[in-house]
């Protein structure tokens, strides 16, 4: 007999709002957490079941803690045109709440409290000074350890600006956006380096 459950989500979150100068400047702010447990994962399995793996329920847990600022206004309201401007930051980061003893991955850069958008990168053995390390033959021996975390895919922060201009029945809209912070992985660089 073998049954699994559902992924389940805990969610909630709070928020502030504030206008000034009869609503022509305002803010707000929001803080929002996502507490996932009971993930299902896909599990290896005897390939003599006829089948590779199985989806199961893991004791792993994932928290999600996030927040977004805003702020914007009305800048200049004269006749038929009227301009508005907004500003936008975000933050969305996923941690491990709870590990689970069998199928949590055992490595440094796994632990409760930790981000779990990490990127590891298997280097070479080095001296203490940094250098490479070379067998009798010349050639680069591979690290010990499996990986150290060099850094996190998401971003720290994503931003947006906003800027809206109305004249009558005519609106023209700019938006622009970005990210600080964060890694990505290119495997086109990776294939050249090949």
């Amino acid at each position: 007999d073998y049954t699994i459950a559902p992924t389940q989500y805990d969610s909630y979150e709070f928020g502030l709002d504030l206008t000034f100068l009869n609503n022509r400047l305002y803010s707000n702010y929001t803080r929002y957490y996502r507490h996932s447990h009971n993930r299902m994962i896909l599990s290896s399995i005897s390939n003599m079941t006829g089948f590779q793996d199985r989806y199961i329920n893991t004791q792993e847990e994932l928290m999600t803690k996030g927040h977004e600022i805003t702020i914007g206004g009305l800048p200049l309201r004269k006749n038929d045109f009227q301009w508005d401007v907004s500003v936008n930051f975000s933050q969305n980061l996923n941690y491990y709440h709870a590990l689970d003893p069998a199928y949590s991955a055992d490595a440094l850069y796994v632990k409760k409290g930790h981000r779990t958008d990490h990127i590891v990168y298997a280097d070479w053995e080095r001296s203490p000074e940094g250098h490479i390390v070379h067998n009798a033959s010349g050639m680069p021996l591979a690290a010990k350890h499996a990986g150290q975390r060099i850094g996190y895919t998401a971003p720290k922060w994503f931003w947006g600006l906003t800027n809206q201009f109305r004249y009558k029945d005519f609106a023209l809209s700019l938006s622009f956006d970005g990210r600080i912070k964060g890694m990505s992985y290119s495997n086109i660089n990776a294939r050249l380096w090949q």
